[in-house]
């Protein structure tokens, strides 16, 4: 698996969403809105963790394979764990996983 982390306008860019379209499925793909300190919505972190649950629970739902869904999530539980994941974001962050590349963009 490649990891790669664009600003928003490069990930934009056509080679890149080319690169995801190909990728075989299953891929999660999370938006964390912009984070501003005291907002009840909670931290990115927390917007995280809360996200990557119920990818795990969509996944099983459709009866893909518990070792499949973990490793899928690991990346995305990796980066969950780190503290900077709590850290403000101005203009949000997307999250791409499939099971040969994570990509995340942020501004």
């Amino acid at each position: 698996m490649t990891a790669t982390k664009l600003p928003v306008a490069e990930a934009l860019w056509l080679g890149p969403i080319r690169d995801i379209l190909r990728l075989p499925g299953p891929s999660i793909t999370i938006l964390l809105p912009p984070y501003r300190p005291g907002q009840a919505v909670g931290s990115p972190r927390d917007l995280l963790k809360a996200y990557i649950r119920e990818a795990a629970l969509q996944l099983a739902q459709r009866a893909y394979p518990k070792p499949a869904i973990v490793d899928l999530l690991k990346p995305l539980e990796a980066l969950a764990a780190d503290p900077r994941t709590s850290a403000p974001v101005r203009n949000g962050v997307t999250h791409f996983c499939a099971r040969r590349m994570r990509l995340s963009s942020s501004n």
